[in-house]
């Protein structure tokens, strides 16, 4: 069964729920609206104004990126590839709070669940919009296969994300820091640290004012992972304490499970050991950490309980 497939049922059960957009001024017995699609002129202005967005443009609203508003516009405009990208990209980005870390085991477990189905809501969605784009014969929407690539990673298809990585290489959709970020990633994933090491330090050096504390965070999580991890806690407390602000501030591109990797490494390299413990050991309770890694977390998490991390100045 293709993606598109698995996609079709849950665009029409939006389609269904959605609410009519308003636009008065179209007849609604058009055959876009016979399909039960809605105003094939409202539609086409979101798919502009999605592409818009997607291309960096400065001049949208950036109080119009709410999720729920996005995804009323893909059921209400399936085909429309560039809204379609969009909303799955606002899909990829959900926040996730992690202010209460003495609950964090209770809630892991729901976390893990709620990520993944909005992953895979956001790769069928992707799925679609591509189809569409071949349909029209038209180029796909701006940074579609580089979203692919993070929602195949974040599903744990390494694989599926490397080919969306060389499109998006091929396309020029993003600048090439951020191409290398994620594929130093997939490097974790495929244990070639030294290759990793390359590409998240190269993305550190060239990336932009914006997207440089993301890039220091991934830098941290990979040196960590190569064992330099006095290097990781000195990289993380120098931008914090030039950015004001630590791992909060990361993008949720991450998958679950390294975004709590690093949270843990965060609160080491500020000497507070409960916290880290906590973050430790939801890190153990999630499937998708490799052997390995879980080794290595099992020996600091004892290490930390005999009180030995180090408290280094903020």
């Amino acid at each position: 069964m293709t993606e598109l497939s698995l996609a079709a049922p849950l665009i029409a059960g939006w389609i269904a729920l959605a609410p009519p957009l308003a636009d008065p001024g179209i007849a609604p017995n058009t055959p876009w609206a016979r399909s039960g699609a809605r105003s094939w002129t409202r539609c086409q202005q979101l798919d502009r104004d999605a592409e818009r967005r997607l291309s960096g443009d400065s001049g949208t609203n950036e109080q119009d990126n709410k999720p729920e508003r996005w995804r009323e516009r893909a059921a209400a405009c399936p085909g429309a590839p560039a809204v379609l990208t969009l909303t799955a990209s606002l899909e990829l980005t959900q926040s996730v709070d992690f202010s209460g870390l003495s609950a964090l085991s209770e809630q892991i477990a729901e976390l893990h669940l709620r990520l993944a189905e909005s992953r895979q809501r956001a790769r069928l969605l992707l799925a679609a919009a591509a189809a569409e784009s071949q349909r029209r014969a038209s180029p796909l929407p701006p940074m579609h296969a580089y979203l692919a690539a993070y929602a195949a990673y974040g599903l744990g298809d390494a694989a599926g994300a490397r080919v969306q990585l060389a499109l998006a290489r091929q396309r020029a959709e993003v600048e090439t820091w951020r191409l290398d970020r994620l594929e130093a990633l997939l490097g974790l994933v495929d244990g070639d640290l030294r290759e990793s090491l390359r590409l998240a330090h190269r993305a550190y050096l060239h990336a932009n004012s914006a997207g440089k504390i993301h890039s220091a965070l991934i830098w941290a999580l990979v040196l960590d992972r190569a064992g330099a991890t006095e290097a990781a806690h000195l990289t993380l407390a120098g931008h914090r304490s030039r950015e004001g602000r630590g791992v909060d501030g990361l993008s949720a591109l991450l998958p679950l499970h390294e975004r709590i990797y690093l949270m843990a490494l965060d609160q080491e390299s500020r000497g507070h050991s409960s916290g880290a413990v906590t973050l430790w050991g939801a890190y153990l309770g999630l499937p998708e950490p490799h052997p390995a890694d879980r080794l290595q977390v099992e020996r600091r998490l004892a290490q930390l309980r005999r009180g030995g991390v180090t408290q280094l100045a903020e």
